[in-house]
């Protein structure tokens, strides 16, 4: 009886090691585990996994139905076809979005493989799971700044055309909100942007002036057709009339 006693505390002591072990795996790679038992159809978490779900740590399993209710509405499909694939014996991966009791959405790429028994069955899914919500904030954050600066670029090199803010949006797959967003950090709108734009383009022309050239024809030639608008709009952003860069630099009043 003693050295069967002595055996199971031999066992217990191997499991809680490899338990430490994951879980140190866990932490240092942020990798988080789980498995899913066919035959009782649950899906066992790790507490790390718990953790990213939303849930207490010590929960002990969801139904398969009750984890496809935290994916994103978006991602049940491909969740669902994921783990199909997973079960034909397929090395799985895919990046999805889970939804948290709280609301808050998080990004995770999970990976997949089954298990099978000595006659070929498909007994468990087992698979781990990585958070890459921060990676794919940075990225999409990086990806947005691309496209806003593309915008900036596109409305200067286009600066007599006319625009509407969802044209913009659409063109560059921003949505509106975030064009408003933009110029306000700037302390500006899109509007007030092109209009500085078209500003800065009178004044170039006013500077290097043609033997010909008028405040009044550059005004409507660069789409500014309020003369009274143009001028006090010129003087608060150059600090002198339009007439006076003019008189300035060609030594002459028209």
């Amino acid at each position: 009886n003693l050295r069967w006693a002595t055996g199971i505390i031999e066992d217990i002591t191997e499991h809680q090691l490899l338990k430490q072990r994951l879980a140190l795996s866990e932490q240092l790679g942020g990798l988080t585990a789980w498995r899913w038992d066919i035959k009782a159809n649950m899906a066992q978490f790790s507490a790390a996994y718990n953790n990213v779900l939303g849930l207490a740590p010590s929960a002990s399993s969801l139904s398969t139905d009750e984890f496809i209710e935290r994916v994103h509405p978006d991602d049940k499909t491909s969740v669902s076809e994921f783990l199909k694939a997973a079960l034909k014996g397929k090395v799985c991966a895919l990046e999805y979005r889970i939804v948290r009791p709280d609301g808050k959405i998080r990004w995770l790429r999970g990976m997949a493989s089954c298990v099978v028994d000595g006659a070929g069955k498909t007994t468990e899914l087992v698979g781990a799971t990585l958070d890459i919500t921060d990676v794919k904030s940075r990225t999409q954050a990086t990806a947005t700044d691309n496209r806003l600066l593309a915008m900036s670029r596109y409305l200067e090199d286009n600066w007599n055309s006319k625009f509407k803010v969802e044209d913009i949006a659409e063109k560059f797959g921003i949505s509106s909100r975030k064009i408003f967003r933009h110029f306000a950090s700037r302390g500006t709108t899109l509007m007030d942007f092109v209009k500085d734009t078209k500003l800065q383009k009178v004044r170039e022309r006013l500077v290097a002036p043609e033997p010909d050239t008028t405040v009044t024809g550059v005004s409507l030639k660069c789409g500014l057709n309020n003369l009274g608008h143009f001028a006090k709009d010129y003087r608060e952003k150059f600090g002198e009339l339009p007439s006076e860069t003019l008189r300035r630099d060609c030594g002459f009043i028209l």
